[in-house]
C-alpha cells in the first residue's frame, strides 16, 4: 500500500477517535450537570415548599405539592450549567407525598451523538436519566422540648 493510503487510514482513524472523544466528553458533562441539577433543585425546592403552620403546630414536616412543583421547575432551570446545542432536557416531578414528607423527581438529557450518527443508526440519540428521592423524617419518635425537626 502506498504512503497516501496509510495516511488516509490514519486520518480516518483519527477523525473517528476524535468524534468518539467529543461524544464521551459531552455525555459525561451532561450526566454530571443533570445529576447535580436534579439533586440541588429537589433539595432546595423541598425546603421552600414546607408548610410552616403544620411544622409549628404538630412538629411534623408537610409539603405543599403545588409549591414544590413550581419551585422545582424554577430551581432546575437555574441549576443547569452545561448547555449543549445538540441536547434537550426534560424533568418531571414523579411523586410528592405530603406526610411523611417525601418527593421523587427525575431529569432526563437527550444528546445528539456525532459518533453514533457516523457509525450506526442515523437517528439514534443518547439519553441519560437521573432520579432523586428526598425523604424528611424526624430524628426521634419521642417529642422533645424545642421540637424534633432542625
Amino acid at each position: 500500500m502506498s504512503k497516501m493510503g496509510w495516511f488516509g487510514i490514519a486520518i480516518t482513524l483519527f477523525i473517528i477517535c476524535f468524534a468518539f472523544q467529543i461524544d464521551t466528553t459531552v455525555l459525561n458533562a451532561s450526566m454530571i450537570d443533570n445529576r447535580d441539577a436534579v439533586k440541588q433543585a429537589s433539595e432546595a425546592s423541598i425546603q421552600r415548599s414546607i408548610n410552616k403552620g403544620t411544622l409549628r403546630v404538630t412538629e411534623s414536616v408537610e409539603i405543599d405539592p403545588v409549591a414544590f412543583s413550581d419551585e422545582y421547575e424554577k430551581f432546575y432551570k437555574e441549576n443547569v450549567d452545561f448547555n449543549y446545542d445538540g441536547s434537550t432536557r426534560n424533568f418531571r416531578v414523579v411523586k410528592v407525598n405530603t406526610s411523611p414528607a417525601m418527593v421523587a423527581v427525575e431529569g432526563e438529557v437527550t444528546n445528539k451523538s456525532t459518533f453514533k450518527r457516523t457509525t450506526e443508526d442515523k437517528n439514534e440519540d443518547i439519553s441519560l436519566l437521573f432520579k432523586n428521592v428526598v425523604i424528611y423524617e424526624s430524628k426521634s419518635k419521642v417529642k422533645i422540648p424545642g421540637g424534633n425537626v432542625e
